[in-house]
């Protein structure tokens, strides 16, 4: 997978009048080159188990700007969203009542998705205020290397509120292909089954809401070949990709296995309904997966760390030893919005996914500042009508680093689930990966390349384990539901 740093950005604080009841721009502020802002949008879809119908947000906007820095130009999407007081209702029916869906009785939660239908960006880091978020990217058809796709789950029965509460959900991504394209916006519900490794959308907006980018005046012509997955194609395998599963413990790994890349994906299906299911596998972890591990002689392990509480930087390098050599995969941490007085929407969760020899502060840092940048929230807007106050922008401040993916030394492992500001580090990403890797699947790839080459762990690159962590489930479900 290619990680890119988010580099270096310069926003501008943009005001727009929106076609909504919010107050006015100031006339003398232009709109900066590039920016395009939608007008307010109501979703198309219904469902007649609920009242009214609806459950998706009443009204959303949607903007962007580009950011021309040298290289691959970078991308901010932003959405902005609100309920009224029965659609509201709506999304918590869902959330609060379980429904059997597949293999399992679930709670369905409201998402906020944004997928690049052209093929041309890469989603590097995603913010949002909406409470216990998590946040899920994937690399869609055709399987070039790229993450297309970014949303956001909200894992909280009590969101959302309704008017004058807005959140919001910020995307982030380089441009790595010219030319045109566009952006689909799209509000659904999902849920995750035991049997499913993700969030998988149920319900969804059958017209979402189309943005269009433009950066051809760039002339930048970037060259597909020089992605990271891209292999040696073989016609002596399937076209279509091949599914498959494997079992370990509580655990079931679902395999997707596309010849023509070629890559094994790699998703984790084990119950979380319960706190007594967390506890469970967290259990299992500790326990289950060391041992294999050594047996395999693996040194060096990708490894998804959550913590317990917020930390600073000093303490997340001295617990986890980091130093500027250290390989991180995906960093996460909370912020609060110094300038947003309401507890329901002034936490934000930003996670980015660095290069690993940057400074992995760096992508956190510049999607804070692009958060900052945006509209002015419109709740605030009206609140300053009614106050006669001049509205204020969002300030993030961080609050702290909750979880980190990256590759540690073997013998860190059982240190770091003794200590106590730790909920788990889980080398399970690794662990999915050596199991992958003796399938016949496995085998074939590498019968069918000469050039493949291996990650720290000493697996071959392209299986591919993408696994989130626990920070969102293990904050909602410290108290039995």
């Amino acid at each position: 997978m290619a990680k890119r740093a988010i580099s270096g950005l310069l926003l501008v604080l943009i005001v727009v009048a929106s076609a909504r009841s919010v107050a006015a721009s100031p006339a003398a502020q232009p709109i900066p080159p590039h920016w395009q802002l939608s007008g307010w949008y109501s979703p198309g879809f219904w469902d007649n188990t609920v009242p009214n119908g609806q459950y998706a947000p009443t009204g959303y906007r949607h903007g962007h700007w580009f950011y021309d820095g040298g290289g691959p130009p970078e991308y901010v999407f932003g959405s902005i969203m609100d309920w009224t007081q029965a659609r509201a209702d709506n999304v918590r029916y869902y959330s609060n009542n379980l429904r059997f869906w597949w293999c399992d009785l679930v709670y369905m939660y409201y998402t906020h998705d944004h997928t690049d239908m052209s093929g041309k960006l890469n989603g590097v880091g995603a913010g949002t205020n909406m409470p216990n978020p998590t946040f899920d990217r994937d690399d869609d058809a055709p399987a070039d290397g790229r993450y297309e796709e970014y949303e956001v789950v909200s894992v909280n029965q009590s969101f959302p509120q309704s008017s004058p509460f807005f959140y919001s959900f910020v995307s982030y991504y380089e441009k790595q292909v010219s030319g045109p394209g566009y952006l689909l916006e799209t509000p659904a519900l999902s849920a995750k089954p035991w049997c499913m490794s993700e969030y998988n959308t149920w319900r969804y907006d059958d017209h979402p809401q189309r943005l269009d980018y433009n950066d051809v005046e760039l002339g930048m012509v970037l060259d597909r070949d020089t992605d990271s997955v891209a292999q040696t194609q073989s016609n002596l395998y399937p076209i279509s990709p091949v599914s498959g599963t494997i079992s370990a413990g509580p655990i079931q790994l679902h395999t997707v296995t596309d010849y023509r890349v070629p890559r094994i994906l790699i998703g984790a299906a084990y119950p979380v309904s319960t706190r007594s299911d967390l506890d469970a596998y967290v259990d299992f972890v500790k326990s289950g997966l060391m041992t294999p591990l050594r047996h395999e002689d693996v040194n060096n392990v990708l490894t998804i760390v959550t913590f317990n509480e917020p930390v600073s930087r000093k303490v997340l390098e001295e617990i986890l030893g980091l130093s500027d050599a250290s390989q991180i995969e995906m960093i996460k941490a909370v912020y609060s919005d110094v300038n947003d007085p309401n507890s329901a929407t002034n936490t934000w969760t930003l996670e980015a996914h660095p290069e690993g020899n940057s400074n992995y502060t760096d992508g956190l840092s510049t999607l804070a500042s692009s958060i900052s940048s945006m509209e002015l929230m419109p709740n605030r807007e009206e609140a300053a009508d009614t106050l006669g106050e001049v509205p204020l922008s969002p300030r993030l401040e961080m609050i702290g680093f909750v979880a980190i993916e990256l590759w540690l030394p073997i013998e860190q492992i059982d240190y770091l689930n003794e200590h106590e500001m730790i909920f788990l580090a889980d080398p399970l990403p690794t662990y999915a990966r050596m199991l992958v890797s003796h399938t016949d699947e496995a085998v074939r790839i590498r019968s069918m390349n000469d050039d493949l080459y291996q990650l720290p762990d000493g697996i071959e690159a392209f299986i591919i384990a993408d696994f989130t962590d626990l920070y969102s489930e293990m904050q909602f479900l410290s108290q039995e539901r």
